[in-house]
This record gives structure tokens, C-alpha cells and sequence, in this order.
């Protein structure tokens, strides 16, 4: 069996939850024998360094053009001969590399690694999609590009297996596509490496909550500012460090505007050791979305002993089961209540042994085999 995984994720993401599955799939699959590969020529996501791929940097418009140097002028000559010639970028390239091994190789299952690309113009092999949610469909209010939700109709209907990352993912995909059976829909969760730590955790004294990722829309992080600040104002020593994208104009205005400056850190983008060492002494960690396909970070904390601190929306209660607090994310009041509760020991400790045994339902290794049988029955 031939898998090919295409570009569209690793020429957009360098890090994130949906480069990282594909890659971890590629790599998983090849070490059980698979024939699998990836249509990618040019990136920079990280995750594709630690394989056996020929990754070439990423380039921009214009980088390539006459040579790969910069020379003063260069992109004058390239705007102003643009309307009479194709200047290409890395994303282009890739593009037409995935449509070359499609018509010269015998593929048996191909994969696209997002929706942006539909394939209207070719004929393609049978298709496997992985959806990751249907937020698009369910809160349009939140984006300002909503080509999405039609890119990703049409490759649905094209797809021969959906796989859906929950069985929340899956319920949404059947509301908003009457067009698919249950049938033609497997849920395989998320897994992560669950074997045991092999670096040294550098303890810290300091307190703090912990938030992993994107913050802007549906994540619902000013509504997280305002019941932080609840809580702050009564534990006073308590901080919200953030890693991911740096603040915005308007996160920093509103931090200011609430207090907060001095409680609220940004982090940035940190590496893998870093971020365990955050997660090991973090009180616990804490999301505030209004919906997600999945939440890989929580699987983190688990992992590192962290307690779970989030809202109680129904991917979350399948994921966490018992082994987290929630809290409307709606509401300041009971955000701050459900708090009150991590600061009991006994407590704590019941969550993380609760943690402990959850996860063990989500490891890498059950992910990669389901998904290897999902092919199999394409």
C-alpha cells in the first residue's frame, strides 16, 4: 500500500497540532513498513527536520527569482515583470510537486494535510481526510476568512474515509454534513509519546497558571483575562504566563487596562524542553475555548502532571473525563469558584492519579495503528 500525505499543513505551518499528527502519521507508518510519503519540497516546519525528507528552506515571492541572492532592485524587476511571467514561491512548487507524484507513482491512498487545496483539476487516488473540527461551520463569527468552510465541503464529498479526531468532531461533522454516513466516519483520538520523561525537570517556586497555543476567537482568552483577574485579586502570588504568538496591540491594552501587566507574562515560541519544564511547574494548566476538535495540550499536561483547569465544553469532558476541573467559560464567577477548589491537595492529587490512568487511552502508538487500519479499509 502506497500513502501519499501532501504539502498544504507543512507549507503554511512551521509549528503546530496539525503538521505535528502528519508528521508523527509519516513517521509511524514508515517504521510498521508502509510505503508513505510526504509531496513536500520546501518548508520550515520543525517537525519535518526529524525525518528522512529532503526539506528544502521555505522561500517567498520574488526569493528565487534570477537567482537565489538578494541585489538591490530585485524585486522591482520581479513586481514589474510579474503581469507577463509566473515568479513562483515555495507553496507554488510544492503544489505542482504533489500533482507530478500523483500522475507518475501508483498511489493508493492519498491524504491531504488540510483544505486549502481541492484538487478540482486532477483525478486522484481514493481519499482518506482527516477533519480536525468544524469550528469554520459552527462559529463563522470568529473569522474573517470563511474559504475554508467551502474548500473543506468540497474535499468531504470527494473523500472515500473521514477520519474525525473525537467523537464530538465526528457528531459535528454528521450536523453540518447531511451528505456523509456514520458509517464512512472513524474516530481516532490524538496520541502522544507516553513513555517516561528522560530530562531533568529545573524546579521553580514560581505560581502560576499556564495557557499553550493560539488565544484569538472562539479560544475566548479576554474572557480569560477578566476571571484571572478574579482570581488574582485573591491569590495574590498568581501569575498567567502564555506561550505561543507574541500579545497583540489590543491583548497588551487590555492587560494594562485590567491590572494585570505585572501577572500576565508572554513566553513566545520555546522548545520542546522548555516547555515540558513550564508544564512540570505550572499549578495547572488553563483553557478557556468555547469549542475545539480536540485539545492536544491537555494530553500534555497530563502527561507532565499538570491539573487541568478548563472550560467545560463536551470535547473536553470526552477527552479529560475525570481528570480535570472545569468551569463555564462563560462565566467569571464560576471560573473563579472552580478555582478555589485546585488549592486543596488532596484534591490535586485526585486529579492527577485520575490523569494518570485517562491517559493511557491516547497514546501515539494506538493512533498510528487505527490509522493504519483505516487505510487499510479505504
Amino acid at each position: 500500500m502506497n500513502i501519499l500525505y501532501d504539502n498544504q499543513v507543512f507549507s503554511y505551518q512551521e509549528v503546530g497540532g496539525i503538521s505535528r499528527y502528519h508528521t508523527d502519521l509519516y513517521k509511524g507508518l514508515k517504521a510498521k513498513g508502509v510505503k508513505v510519503d510526504i509531496g513536500i519540497q520546501y518548508s520550515n516546519n520543525i517537525y519535518l527536520q526529524a525525518t528522512d525528507l529532503d526539506i528544502q528552506p521555505h522561500f517567498n515571492w520574488g526569493d528565487h527569482f534570477i537567482c537565489k541572492r538578494y541585489f538591490r532592485g530585485k524585486y522591482r524587476i520581479a513586481q514589474w515583470l510579474s503581469p507577463y511571467i509566473q515568479i513562483k514561491d515555495s507553496r507554488q512548487y510544492n503544489k505542482e510537486y504533489v500533482r507530478k507524484i500523483l500522475k507518475q507513482r501508483k498511489i493508493d491512498i492519498f491524504h491531504p494535510t488540510y483544505y486549502f487545496d481541492t484538487y478540482d483539476d486532477i483525478e486522484f487516488p481514493p481519499m482518506v481526510l482527516t477533519i480536525h473540527d468544524m469550528i469554520y461551520e459552527s462559529f463563522p463569527q470568529f473569522f474573517t476568512y470563511l474559504q475554508t468552510i467551502s474548500d473543506k465541503y468540497k474535499l468531504a464529498q470527494k473523500a472515500k474515509k473521514i477520519i474525525a479526531v473525537s467523537q464530538y468532531t465526528k457528531n459535528e461533522i454528521l450536523r453540518h454534513y447531511d451528505f456523509i454516513s456514520a458509517n464512512d466516519i472513524k474516530v481516532i483520538y490524538h496520541g502522544i509519546d507516553l513513555a517516561p520523561l528522560s530530562c531533568k525537570i529545573n524546579k521553580t517556586t514560581e505560581n502560576y497558571l499556564l495557557f499553550v497555543g493560539a488565544r484569538n476567537g472562539y479560544k475566548n482568552f479576554y474572557f480569560l483575562l477578566r476571571a484571572f483577574k478574579k482570581i488574582q485579586k485573591e491569590y495574590k502570588n498568581i501569575k498567567l504566563i502564555c506561550v505561543g504568538c507574541p500579545f497583540s496591540r489590543d491583548e497588551n491594552l487590555y492587560i494594562d487596562f485590567l491590572g494585570l501587566k505585572e501577572y500576565v507574562q508572554h513566553k513566545g515560541y520555546v522548545s520542546d524542553f522548555d516547555l515540558i519544564n513550564l508544564y512540570s511547574n505550572a499549578f495547572a494548566y488553563v483553557s478557556s475555548s468555547l469549542s475545539e476538535g480536540f485539545g492536544i495540550p491537555l494530553l500534555e499536561a497530563m502527561k507532565y502532571k499538570t491539573p487541568l483547569f478548563i472550560s467545560d465544553i463536551p470535547v473536553y469532558r470526552e477527552i479529560a473525563n475525570t481528570a480535570a476541573t472545569y468551569f463555564n467559560p462563560t462565566s467569571e464567577n464560576d471560573c473563579f469558584e472552580n478555582f478555589i477548589q485546585l488549592t486543596n491537595t488532596q484534591y490535586r492529587i485526585h486529579l492527577l492519579n485520575n490523569a494518570s490512568k485517562r491517559l493511557l487511552s491516547f497514546s501515539k502508538e494506538k493512533m498510528i495503528s487505527s490509522s493504519m487500519t483505516s487505510s487499510s479499509d479505504t
